[in-house]
């Protein structure tokens, strides 16, 4: 695998292979390509056109790779208290009151 799965959120850390270590170079050379050609061919509003279509497209290229050689895929990862919450099996009352009982909630505050 080229790169490395987030701990927590959705998509991809950095590159753990020197394959994605390359693919990271070729996808900023690609940006900083079109930037070039933008400028140096085209003119007023197909400029603008030729950023977006190049940044686009080198994008879309990227994410397609990063995401078919990601370790473990891209899925949502987080914490287990989010977790818990995204699933519905806890509200964050229901959470702050247990993390009271265990005396590790933190408000800022003193409870007393």
């Amino acid at each position: 695998m080229w790169f490395a799965a987030k701990r927590q959120g959705y998509g991809s850390s950095w590159p753990v292979s020197w394959e994605g270590w390359l693919s990271l170079a070729v996808f900023l050379a690609a940006i900083a390509a079109t930037r070039y050609m933008a400028v140096t061919y085209f003119h007023g509003g197909e400029q603008v056109v030729a950023h977006i279509v190049g940044f686009a497209g080198s994008t879309m290229v990227f994410i397609a790779v990063a995401r078919s050689r990601t370790d473990g895929g891209w899925v949502w990862r987080g914490s287990p208290k989010a977790n818990e919450m995204v699933r519905g099996t806890i509200s964050s009352d229901e959470r702050r009151e247990q993390e009271r009982a265990a005396g590790t909630w933190r408000n800022g505050k003193d409870d007393d």
